[in-house]
């Protein structure tokens, strides 16, 4: 009996010893052994840095995996400024970097799919994370009262926890992914977000979620919700419009309360939604609901806003033509005077084919032909009418004018400043100007010369492609050349280029250069590749690898040649190129080795060919071997400027 007991003790004292963990430290931070394969992170408040969590560390005679940081491990360490996070980690606590306030970035790599809670809460300076691409679920204030200024959510993230974001007063811009269904209760409490576009999967926005956000002005909603949390946009103080699908039939209590300048509301829904008597309380004096015509009958009397529920929303350009888009679908067929198209592509001379339509589906690019300052009422669409082949693709949400294209009155005209060009590239005093453009510009389109913010002249272009204009006396003077139209007291500019009045090109030098002379450079094509370096005001081209040898620029009585790199140059390319270069005012100059000789190394001793004594070039100098691509040796380069007046090579 007694070894019985014996044995059980020594048995259980065994297992003891084997399973007890062991502590260790490794550079600055300490580990604790859970397996005899895996090690957690359970302390790093003495590093400083830039830390890189390894993925394993050596203690004794074992490799051990970093499988887990501890809660509250580097919490309140203000000595560390970035930190890097290993794919090898599967479980970050809570509190991990709680108040570290000096650390800046943050690199996860690590397989963790679900964030605790509080894991960057307070740190004040942290501007950059790039979160793990496993990540399902980030938690509860995990990032509020951080620095934050934009975040991209990896596409497994499906749910956002309460508080997350919370106080991030600088987040101005997050990029959700489409997985994203959950936004819990205050997670992005008084947060810097300008616009927001939540993704089509999102089906629950929780109370307050975005309470206090001060600088947000545009929302549209998804299109699967069917609630909003109480207080969701709360004293949203700068919110001028939102987008709300006919999902959501319920808006909870003080939804948009205190938003002082929302003026528009877009309910997309047919049946009349349930409002409270604070829902819109404290809103733009100017505020309206506006609601398809079909749904009118069905929501007019919605209690509290009834008087504001319209079926046609203002609109009101400034141009005769401009581009358009909106995050629902459009009816233009009872408005007067305002024209709407599709472009299908472009056609001759790069004219613009636009196709008429009256309905246009939620974020279909549209060009819009209207009056200018003049307000017509465009009606929410029933049918959300898309366009697969419309060549104007402008994104939902997007402000159309990033892609702002104007036409003339024919629909030909394409406004681009890079059509605008002179005639050369620098100017005598007392010079003309000529100036030319692909189209013609639209009727009252006027032109003005300005030195500085100083008006020199001015004159009427409406429907030119060239006009002239002769510089003042002024040497070594520039001046602007920029053409606009006036609409009402504002000015829009479609075209601008400068002008060099200098009798000396060198007095302010643009360089530019030119490399490869073979048989493709005929005239058209070195005409247009002058016509480039013209408008960008080139006045000095160097002339790259053109000549035969270094000493013997050309072979005499030859039509071509082989450069040093053993590339064909034909006389006939060289030629198109100065007398056009020339013909814009451009000096033409070439580049040459001069320290750069034929010849091979033999050992260590240097092999003089027959011809190096005849040319009178000493073998001493250097060797490169021209003809086998054999780069021996490489004394010195330089470059050689010769002013070319007339041939180079003459």
């Amino acid at each position: 009996m007694r070894l019985k007991r014996l044995l059980f003790l020594c048995t259980a004292l065994l297992s003891f010893a084997t399973s007890f963990a062991d502590d260790f430290v490794q550079n600055s931070i300490k580990y604790t052994t859970s397996s005899d394969k895996t090690v957690t992170l359970v302390d790093g408040k003495s590093t400083s840095g830039d830390v890189v969590i390894p993925s394993s560390v050596r203690y004794g005679k074992n490799d051990y995996a970093v499988t887990v940081i501890e809660h509250n491990a580097f919490q309140g360490n203000n000595s560390i400024t970035s930190v890097i996070i290993p794919s090898s980690v599967n479980s970050i606590g809570y509190s991990a970097f709680n108040a570290c306030k000096n650390l800046r970035s943050v690199t996860d790599a690590s397989s963790n799919a679900n964030m605790q809670g509080y894991e960057y809460t307070d740190c004040s300076n942290l501007q950059s994370v790039t979160l793990s691409g496993s990540l399902q679920k980030i938690g509860y204030r995990s990032f509020a009262n951080t620095g934050l200024t934009s975040l991209v959510l990896p596409a497994n993230v499906k749910e956002i926890g309460g508080q997350a974001f919370q106080d991030c007063q600088h987040l101005t811009q997050v990029q959700f992914d489409s997985r994203l269904e959950v936004i819990k209760d205050h997670a992005f409490k008084q947060t810097g977000l300008i616009t927001l576009e939540l993704p089509s999967g999102v089906n629950e926005i929780g109370e307050w979620s975005f309470e206090g956000c001060q600088n947000l002005k545009k929302v549209v909603l998804p299109l699967r919700a069917t609630a909003l949390g109480t207080g969701s946009f709360f004293h949203c103080t700068s919110l001028e419009s939102v987008v709300i699908p006919g999902n959501i039939t319920t808006f909870n209590d003080n939804t948009f309360n205190g938003c002082s300048r929302l003026s528009a509301v877009y309910y997309l829904g047919d049946n009349q939604p349930s409002v409270n008597q604070y829902t819109f309380a404290g809103v733009d004096n100017k505020f309206n609901f506006y609601v398809k015509p079909s749904a009118l009958a069905n929501i007019r009397g919605v209690a509290y806003i009834s008087d504001k529920v319209k079926d046609s929303f203002p609109y009101q350009q400034r141009s005769k033509y401009a581009t358009f888009s909106r995050e629902f679908a459009v009816d233009f067929a009872s408005v007067n005077g305002l024209k709407a198209y599709i472009a299908k592509g472009v056609g001759e001379n790069n004219s613009v084919n636009l196709l008429p339509i009256t309905t246009a589906g939620a974020g279909t690019g549209l060009v819009i032909e209207a009056t200018p300052n003049t307000v017509y009422q465009l009606r929410l669409a029933d049918n959300d009418t898309h366009y697969d082949d419309n060549a104007l693709h402008v994104a939902t949400s997007e402000i159309a004018n990033n892609a702002t294209i104007q036409h003339k009155a024919d629909l030909t005209y394409l406004s681009n400043p890079v059509d605008l060009t002179t005639d050369k590239v620098r100017y005598e005093p007392n010079s003309t100007v000529t100036f030319t453009t692909k189209y013609a510009f639209p009727d009252g389109a006027k032109v003005r010369y300005l030195h500085g913010n100083k008006v020199v002249a001015t004159a009427d272009i409406s429907g030119k492609t060239s006009w002239t204009w002769k510089v003042p006396a002024d040497n070594f003077t520039g001046y602007l050349a920029e053409v606009y139209t006036t609409v009402g007291t504002t000015d829009n500019v479609y075209a601008t280029i400068g002008i060099d009045v200098s009798t000396e090109w060198g007095r302010f030098p643009r360089y530019g250069f030119v490399s490869h002379y073979d048989a493709s450079k005929t005239l058209d094509k070195v005409k247009g590749e002058v016509a480039m370096l013209n408008r960008y005001h080139m006045t000095g081209i160097q002339f790259y690898d053109w000549q035969w040898q270094h000493h013997i620029l050309f072979p005499q009585d030859s039509t071509h040649w082989k450069d040093i790199g053993l590339r064909n140059v034909y006389k006939s390319s060289i030629d198109n190129y100065i007398n056009q270069l020339h013909g814009v005012g451009s000096k033409c100059m070439f580049y040459d080795l001069i320290y750069g000789v034929t010849g091979n190394m033999n050992g260590n001793t240097p092999e003089t060919p027959d011809n190096l004594d005849k040319d009178g070039v000493s073998s001493d100098w250097g060797w490169i071997d021209l003809h086998e691509r054999k780069v021996v040796v490489t004394i010195s380069i330089s470059i050689s400027i010769l002013l070319v007046v007339g041939r180079a090579y003459t």
